[in-house]
C-alpha cells in the first residue's frame, strides 16, 4: 500500500467513525435521559410530554378541589312570623339571591325568639329553579310549625319533615320560605342560618 492509498484508507476510517458517532449519539442521550427519569430526576421531564401529562393532571386536581372543598359560607336572615307568605314565592320570603355560580345548600338551621311561629302547618323552603324540585309545592325542606314555638333551634337535616340536602339552587335563582298551607301570624321572629356552599364558575362544564 502506497503513501496515498493509506492516506485515502484512515481518511474513509474517520469518516466512518464521525458518522456512527453522530448517529449513536441521540441513542445514548436517550437512554441517559430514560436513565435519569426512572431515578426520579424531574428535571428531565421539564417540558416534555411528561410535564405536560403533569400539568394537565395538576388543572384536572385543582378543578376538583375547587368544586368540593370550597369553605362553606353562612347566611343569617330573620322574618317575623305574620309576614311568612301563604304557600307563594313572594318578597316577603325572599332569603338568597343568587348570581351567575350555583349554590349546593347543605342545611338550614332555624331558631325562634321567646314568642315563636305560628300559622301554617309546616314553613317551607323552595327556589324558583327551572330543573328538579321548584315552586312552593315543591319545597326540598319542610319543617313542622309545632316544633318552632318559644326559643327552639331546629336544623333541617335532623328535624325537617322533608329534606332534600345537599340541594342545589341554579345560577340566577332565589331561595324562599313560605307555610305550606297558610300565612304565619303572630309577632314572633324566626331566624334563618342557611349553610351552602358556592360552586366555582370553572366547572361551567355542568348543563344547567
Amino acid at each position: 500500500m502506497n503513501k496515498q492509498s493509506t492516506i485515502r484508507f484512515f481518511a474513509v476510517l474517520l469518516l466512518v467513525v464521525a458518522f456512527f458517532a453522530v448517529a449513536l449519539n441521540p441513542v445514548q442521550a436517550a437512554r441517559t435521559k430514560a436513565l435519569r427519569i426512572s431515578e426520579g430526576n424531574a428535571t428531565e421531564v421539564a417540558g416534555g410530554p411528561l410535564d405536560s401529562i403533569q400539568t394537565s393532571l395538576n388543572a384536572s386536581k385543582a378543578e376538583i378541589d375547587t368544586l368540593f372543598n370550597y369553605s362553606s359560607l353562612y347566611d343569617l336572615d330573620s322574618i317575623t312570623s305574620n309576614t311568612i307568605p301563604n304557600a307563594t314565592l313572594v318578597s316577603s320570603g325572599l332569603l338568597l339571591t343568587n348570581g351567575s355560580s350555583r349554590i349546593l345548600v347543605e342545611d338550614i338551621i332555624l331558631y325562634t325568639d321567646p314568642t315563636g311561629v305560628a300559622g301554617p302547618t309546616n314553613v317551607v323552603f323552595a327556589t324558583d329553579n327551572t330543573n328538579g324540585l321548584t315552586g312552593v309545592a315543591a319545597p326540598f325542606v319542610a319543617i313542622a310549625v309545632s316544633g318552632l314555638g318559644a326559643n327552639k333551634s331546629v336544623t333541617a337535616s335532623v328535624s325537617g319533615t322533608t329534606k332534600i340536602l345537599p340541594y342545589l339552587i341554579e345560577a340566577g335563582k332565589k331561595l324562599y320560605v313560605a307555610g305550606n298551607d297558610g300565612a304565619g301570624t303572630g309577632a314572633g321572629k324566626l331566624y334563618i342560618v342557611v349553610k351552602y356552599r358556592r360552586l366555582n364558575s370553572v366547572n361551567a362544564g355542568l348543563a344547567d
